[in-house]
């Protein structure tokens, strides 16, 4: 009853000081340029974002900041990246991406090209293995573009070509798909490259690699900065949000992530510079998490070794994707803790501040996650529309649109105030 009386005061309430777009639009440009390196593992990427975050939330009043280290295994590619199809050169990131967990390659090999009808039948199949096994070694398969409807058998033939128990020097894979890239925490045993089947001659008789991979150690930081609060300081709400992305893919090729997630990174060092002039009554928690896009690791090392106890967190918001908003924002676990769903669609409808609040369930794709399984109710927040760019070097801040961030971060920001009751 207490929070339903607070919310229908909230609703009527004259506005709160408002967000600065400035700031948030200034964040996201010093994160993406060029000196932070894609925020991954070459030149300590990661490193100066987290040193930038940490830098901000020690300006703020009241706050308290610090870093919680640990390390974690990872692929990068720090220097060579070359393919040359017949003499003609291919650009990483637009017509092709290595795998992440892509070891070492250098040479002039011979191609061979598989085509969906070479995996369709056994006989076909292994009259292709037979061609390659005099000189395997040699050659890199490059798998044509595959049909959607490969059937069970054919896929099973893939598979046990990709196990390469041949021994060809790598393989191709042509797509007619966009590029994504992600960050490998191992190392394969055979090079592999994902390329865009426009941008290969089919007819090729020579490709040329030279591609450098590095698997190492990566030592790492989550910043935190924690506000205590003025009435109920053993409650903790949490705002968090991953400043890491995907790095390089050699020397020229840089992934930005405006959206991913710079975007994310600003609106919640927005908020702290909100919430230090304007002392919160349960305490708040402000987490930069590291390894987001290697696999959740920061996340999952916080929820093993916390700083701050699990048990005083009242509720966690984690922020991701917030570049758009004009189809509106997503709360995933929205449908698993339906009062606060509740809450933030009235708080919207009231206010009209985005189009739609849509919920989804459960899903392990950001770092909420792991806080859920630890009995931490959470929202991951992410905003949709117009904004093809993912995983691939175009994920730039000087087209980010930042559409509906002042709505966005007014329906937090009272949704916060909601969640302070």
């Amino acid at each position: 009853m207490r929070n339903f009386i607070f919310l229908v005061a909230l609703l009527f309430a004259a506005p709160l000081t408002a967000q600065n777009i400035k700031y948030a639009r200034n964040a996201i440009n010093t994160l993406c340029s060029d000196a932070y390196q894609g925020r991954g593992y070459v030149k300590n990427g990661d490193g100066k974002a987290a040193e930038f975050i940490y830098k901000e939330l020690k300006k703020l009043k009241g706050f308290e900041v610090q870093y919680q280290p640990f390390a974690f295994t990872v692929n990068s590619f720090p220097s060579k990246m070359e393919v040359t199809v017949d003499g003609k050169k291919l650009k990483a990131g637009t017509d092709y991406m290595v795998t992440p967990e892509c070891p070492t390659i250098k040479g002039n090999y011979k191609v061979i090209v598989a085509t969906h009808t070479i995996f369709e039948t056994e006989t076909a199949y292994k009259a292709f293995i037979q061609n390659l096994s005099t000189d395997a070694a040699s050659y890199l398969v490059v798998i044509d573009t595959l049909p959607a409807n490969l059937s069970a058998e054919a896929s099973g033939r893939l598979k046990s070509l990709k196990a390469n128990t041949v021994k060809v020097a790598g393989f191709i894979n042509l797509t007619n798909k966009k590029l994504m890239w992600s960050v490998g925490t191992e190392q394969a045993a055979t090079a592999e490259l994902m390329v865009v089947d426009k941008a290969f001659d089919r007819q090729a008789k020579k490709i040329k690699l030279n591609i450098t991979a590095e698997l190492k150690p990566h030592s790492t930081n989550n910043v935190l900065g924690f506000i205590k609060g003025t009435e109920n300081p053993d409650s903790i709400i949490v705002l968090s949000a991953h400043y890491d992305h995907l790095g390089r893919m050699g020397k020229k090729t840089i992934f930005p992530g405006a959206n991913d997630n710079a975007s994310g990174v600003a609106i919640m060092l927005d908020l702290a510079n909100y919430y230090s002039q304007h002392p919160p009554k349960c305490s708040m928690l402000f987490i930069g998490f590291a390894a987001e896009e290697a696999g959740l690791i920061g996340s999952y090392y916080y929820v093993n070794y916390p700083v701050y106890p699990l048990e005083r967190m009242k509720f966690l918001i984690n922020l991701d994707l917030i570049g758009t908003g004009e189809k509106g924002i997503m709360a995933v676990n929205g449908l698993e803790f339906t009062p606060e769903y509740n809450a933030l669609t009235a708080i919207n409808t009231e206010k009209g501040y985005l189009s739609s609040v849509q919920a989804r369930g459960k899903a392990a794709n950001s770092d909420h996650y792991w806080f859920t399984e630890k009995g931490v109710r959470a929202f991951f927040f992410y905003l949709m529309g117009d904004f093809p760019y993912y995983h691939d070097p175009e994920d730039r801040a000087e087209i980010l649109p930042l559409t509906e961030y002042e709505d966005t971060f007014r329906l937090i920001r009272d949704f916060m105030e909601y969640l302070q009751q």
